[in-house]
């Protein structure tokens, strides 16, 4: 009995030394049934456990969060994409029904002239490749402009640069959007069209509007759009320029007279 005694005295004077001592930490004792002390340093190993707990919960909140942020922006791309379609898919519509009651219109002039005694299949032909020619009208919205357009061809790059002016109608108003340029030696052969940047081409004009050059501008600015070609380029004597807003409207369409000049490096 008076072993065990002196043996919690000493425990309980260790433990008092610990408490006035300066260490900056605590350690947990524990007292066995032999009166021996028994150390058990899990504080810290709780502690670091926790912190990395969390910092497993964080990395996995900013994964989702991020996955959520990429889900949110392709949602907004798809539905741009949509709403271009969308647009397409209109004027496609209204061209057709126009070609149709040209075509109704043309077979009704070559009955006309035959007497009513039937229309020959040249005849026929003819009047649908007439009625599939008819240019669309120009579009200009009166919000921007366009003026110094030059087609250079760099010489030893097999590259051709386009480049014009793009103005702002609205004084100090932000106009954004998407340029395209279409390079023709002529405005029937369209195998021999140039699209810069190059996309597909529904009804003589650009379907993919994003892919085009983007501007920004509240006054003035130059646009620069370049393509490498693979021999000597074509004579193209045309350029047809299309405007697009961020949100797919055309906001202007016209042709402009080219020539193009050689621009050797120095």
């Amino acid at each position: 009995m008076g072993y065990f005694s002196r043996k919690l005295e000493k425990t309980v004077t260790f433990a008092a030394s610990l408490l006035i001592s300066k260490r900056k930490y605590h350690t947990l004792i524990l007292l066995g049934d032999d009166g021996k002390v028994k150390h058990i340093r899990i504080i810290r190993g709780m502690i670091i456990a926790l912190l990395l707990v969390q910092i497993v919960i964080l990395c996995s909140g900013a994964y989702l969060f991020s996955s959520g942020m990429r889900f949110v922006e392709d949602k907004k791309i798809m539905e741009k994409e949509l709403i271009i379609a969308q647009k397409n898919y209109l004027i496609i519509r209204d061209e057709k029904d126009m070609l149709m009651a040209r075509l109704v219109l043309a077979e009704s002039l070559v009955n006309k002239e035959t007497g009513g005694a039937g229309v020959s299949k040249t005849a026929t032909t003819s009047a649908k490749a007439s009625a599939a020619q008819i240019p669309l009208a120009p579009v200009n919205s009166g919000r921007v402009s366009i003026d110094n357009i030059n087609v250079f061809h760099e010489a030893g790059a097999n590259r051709l640069k386009i480049q014009f002016d793009l103005k702002s109608n609205h004084n100090s108003k932000q106009v954004s959007g998407y340029s395209f340029v279409i390079l023709k030696e002529n405005d029937i052969d369209e195998a021999g069209w140039l699209p810069v940047p190059f996309v597909s081409l529904v009804s003589k004009r650009p379907t993919a509007v994003n892919k085009g050059r983007y501007f920004s501008t509240s006054k003035f600015t130059t646009v620069n759009l370049t393509t490498n070609i693979r021999s000597v380029p074509p004579r193209f004597k045309l350029v047809t320029v299309f405007l697009y807003s961020v949100s797919g409207e055309l906001l202007l369409e016209k042709d402009f007279p080219v020539s193009l000049r050689v621009k050797k490096e120095i």
